[in-house]
């Protein structure tokens, strides 16, 4: 019973050149969604972590701007890959000095040889709330619930999910082979 819930082969129900594991491709799959979630997770209490943090010093302008070691966040990777490229971040967070391409301006410099991306030195880079964002700013600390409590749950209920089908696949596999036959 349980070398048949870890060896579950499709072949023994269809007819499919190859040998094709349904419990491992589910298995990849289980995890892949878990690695996702905790990520997006990262991603977004980073976020929700800048935002209170630059609302709470009320940096709201070039002149009030903070650098990361001033909101504590120096050492917060998700927070710095996603303040590195272009995204929903960098249009709520605007960092002193950067400069601001209209889309055609983008358009001809990226495509002209030799042009890359302005490198952020993160130790010495200011950051500000924009002008006008304050209510996206405040909508962000409000609502999003960014837990790894919800994240941690979530996986286990993927994982749940995971060995009910392998638990049942057979008997699954079996009726669709019965019905096609």
């Amino acid at each position: 019973m349980m070398s048949d819930f870890f060896l579950l082969d499709i072949n023994e129900y269809f007819d499919i050149s190859g040998s094709f594991k349904i419990n491992v491709f589910l298995f990849v799959f289980a995890i892949a969604v878990c690695i996702a979630a905790v990520i997006i997770t990262l991603y977004r209490s980073s976020l929700q972590r800048i935002v209170k943090q630059l609302s709470r010093l009320e940096a709201s302008s070039e002149e009030s701007a903070r650098t990361l070691g001033e909101l504590g966040l120096d050492r917060c990777i998700p927070l710095k890959m996603a303040l590195s490229r272009e995204g929903r971040l960098t249009r709520l967070i605007g960092r002193v000095g950067e400069k601001i391409y209209t889309y055609e301006e983008y358009n001809t410099l990226s495509k002209k040889k030799g042009f890359c991306h302005e490198r952020v030195d993160f130790a010495e880079a200011r950051f500000y709330i924009r002008d006008g964002k304050g209510d996206e700013a405040r909508n962000i600390i409000e609502n999003y619930g960014a837990s790894m409590f919800r994240t941690a749950l979530y996986c286990v209920f993927v994982v749940a999910i995971y060995v009910c089908l392998m638990l049942f696949m057979p008997e699954i596999l079996s009726l669709i082979s019965g019905a096609v036959n």
